[in-house]
């Protein structure tokens, strides 16, 4: 990390980063020979990544109120859980965010207490992750069966996983679907329970659907970007339409198509 990122960080968030933790981006931490990461990310995209999408992806998740603005991501426990500290506390004493309660409570007193804390947690864990795994690899490798690839990403980004730096707003992707004569905006998705076969909608704005035949194909919208899982031919043709329109890339398997 260098001064040039880290400015660049703090002035895409509008925000000033408290002296102790830039000294430590800086100076760059490993623990014990090793990043600690996720829980404490050092690489500037991936913070950006984090922090935007804490305020401008997530919505309202504090009871009807946004993250606060004062607060700073500098890490993940990968299972939806954010590490963070506020601007304004010189301390630097860390900040644990639940995703299921909502609830943010104090982690570690100072970075050392929370190095610590990751130093402990990593002992009782492996730090190294499946040689076969690459990071943006799809998490759903069910074969598709039509052919085509497992899956298939509409986004401006250079890479996929970046896609909330440089979003497709849902208006855009929205006008796009509506000015097509056979896609379907939907705004939800329907999922069933697998024990009692009870059908639940769930909102979700920018959902959109192509239906063929018998064949469905379903378009979501997030975080800037456009997904589809198992794509059909047809599904694919239409995100390189919208690619073109909307000075987008499309991904499919996480390669540039």
């Amino acid at each position: 990390m260098t001064e040039a990122d880290i400015r660049l960080i703090e002035n895409r968030l509008g925000l000033t980063l408290p002296q102790d933790y830039r000294d430590r981006l800086l100076a760059g931490v490993r623990i014990n020979g090793h990043l600690p990461e996720p829980y404490f990310v050092q690489d500037r995209d991936d913070l950006l990544v984090d922090n935007v999408h804490v305020r401008d992806w997530m919505g309202a998740i504090f009871d009807d109120k946004p993250w606060p603005r004062n607060l700073f991501c500098i890490g993940n426990d990968g299972c939806g859980d954010y590490y963070a500290i506020s601007t304004d506390d010189v301390r630097c004493s860390v900040i644990f965010w639940d995703h299921e309660t909502g609830e943010l409570t104090e982690d570690a007193a100072n970075l050392d207490e929370y190095f610590a804390r990751i130093d402990k947690l990593c002992r009782f864990s492996s730090t190294e992750p499946p040689a076969e795994v690459e990071a943006d690899e799809p998490s759903d490798t069910r074969r598709n069966p039509f052919g085509g690839p497992d899956m298939a990403v509409l986004t401006r980004a250079d890479k996929p996983r970046f896609s909330a730096l440089d979003p497709i707003s849902l208006a855009e992707w929205e006008a796009f679907v509506k000015a097509d004569g056979e896609l379907q905006l939907k705004n939800f998705k329907t999922a069933k329970n697998p024990f009692t076969g009870e059908e639940r909608r769930i909102e979700q704005p920018g959902q959109a659907t192509l239906t063929t035949g018998s064949t469905v194909d379903e378009f979501r919208y997030g975080w800037g970007d456009v997904k589809i899982d198992r794509p059909s031919r047809k599904a694919i043709e239409k995100l390189k339409t919208a690619a073109a329109r909307l000075g987008a890339k499309l991904w499919t398997n996480f390669e540039l198509t």
